[in-house]
């Protein structure tokens, strides 16, 4: 008598195929995760250690994300001045950040998220260097 060829698909092939297209899937957002934030090879600003010794922390540049939460100043030879809701951990802190006058062509409205890396300059200020709008 014939043998019948097998019909449906092999448990295996299925569960090689699963852990295939999970590895590609896993693999491509890890990839352009990290390609969409220019300053992920920055050390994170810690808004802790910021608000405890800003002056210890003068001079470092830094990466950090936050959203605008309203303009404070302007100043046309100094640049803008935001105030920018950064979390840290659990807890969220309002932060001043100065916009240079170079860069303050950007378009910056409330309610946006930016990536920025910025350099804790004199007193404590920190100065936007670069800035990516979070999309």
């Amino acid at each position: 008598m014939p043998r019948r060829a097998k019909s449906g698909v092999n448990p295996v092939h299925l569960i090689l195929i699963l852990v295939a297209v999970g590895a590609v899937v896993g693999g491509g957002w890890l990839f352009f995760g990290r390609a969409s934030d220019p300053f992920a090879k920055l050390t994170p600003l810690r808004v802790t250690d910021y608000k405890d010794n800003a002056n210890a922390l003068r001079g470092n540049v830094y990466r950090t994300e936050g959203t605008i939460d309203d303009q404070l100043k302007w100043t046309p030879g100094k640049g803008r001045l935001f105030s920018v809701e950064i979390t840290d951990g659990q807890e969220t802190f309002p932060v001043g950040l100065l916009v240079p006058a170079e860069k303050s062509g950007e378009n910056i409205q409330r309610g946006q998220t930016f990536i920025f890396k910025v350099e804790v300059g004199d007193g404590g200020t920190l100065i936007v260097q670069e800035l990516q709008k979070k999309i």
